[in-house]
């Protein structure tokens, strides 16, 4: 997976539906300390369980947050 690509999915969806780093640290059930590190990209080693915390949550659900490269709908 592209972590800069989810990086900056993250950082747009946060900006256009104005949702707080606090909101979403609620929701995705992450500290905010976790979340920072994520989209500042001082934290290179993510945990899937985190990346699937944050893209399920109900403000941020969407499959356009996450990239696969190699991965076809065949």
């Amino acid at each position: 997976m592209d972590l800069i690509y989810f990086r900056q999915n993250l950082r747009e969806k946060l900006q256009k539906s104005k949702i707080s780093l606090n909101y979403l640290s609620a929701k995705a059930d992450i500290s905010e300390d976790t979340l920072r590190s994520i989209i500042y990209g001082k934290s290179q080693d993510i945990k899937l369980s985190s990346i699937l915390k944050i893209a399920t949550a109900p403000t941020c659900a969407s499959a356009s947050m996450v990239r696969t490269p190699g991965i076809t709908g065949s």
